[in-house]
């Protein structure tokens, strides 16, 4: 009996494995859109925030958020971001979509990207170098929320 059970177990998970890997190949050939994330440098995005032609989402914690951030910046954390976003859609009517963490290091930025992805808004970049090459930079920065 324990034999049988731990066979069919055996071939469960080697079916739920390669259900889960076909649906990956699946989403990686047919929308690779989804898993590519557009960075820009500083310079670009100094230059879309001095025009106004991006929207730029600040996806760390609040309070590092209130230390500083990119004046004009959208405070949002991933666990937000569902729930907020018919005002990120008027917030970004026109404009391209900068996603700006702290540094480099930025998983919660890539979350942020796909999910605005698979929402339909296009023009969504991160800003690799984050806050920190930012303010490195001597460029404007606010305080608070």
């Amino acid at each position: 009996m324990r034999e049988v059970t731990r066979k069919l177990l055996k071939e469960a998970v080697f079916l739920l494995l390669a259900a889960s890997l076909l649906a990956s190949a699946d989403a990686l050939i047919f929308r690779p859109h989804l898993f590519l994330t557009e960075e820009i440098t500083l310079e670009q995005a100094r230059s879309l925030w001095e025009e106004g032609k991006a929207l730029f989402i600040d996806p760390r914690p609040l309070f590092s958020y209130a230390e500083g951030h990119i004046p004009g910046a959208f405070q949002c954390s991933p666990g937000e971001i569902e729930w907020r976003m018919e005002e990120i859609r008027r917030e970004v009517e026109g404009k391209e979509v900068v996603i700006c963490c702290e540094d480099a290091i930025c998983s919660q930025g890539k979350e942020i990207v796909e999910f605005l992805k698979k929402e339909g808004i296009k023009g969504v970049r991160l800003f690799k170098g984050g806050f920190e090459e930012w303010r490195e930079a001597g460029y404007p920065e606010e305080k608070g929320w």
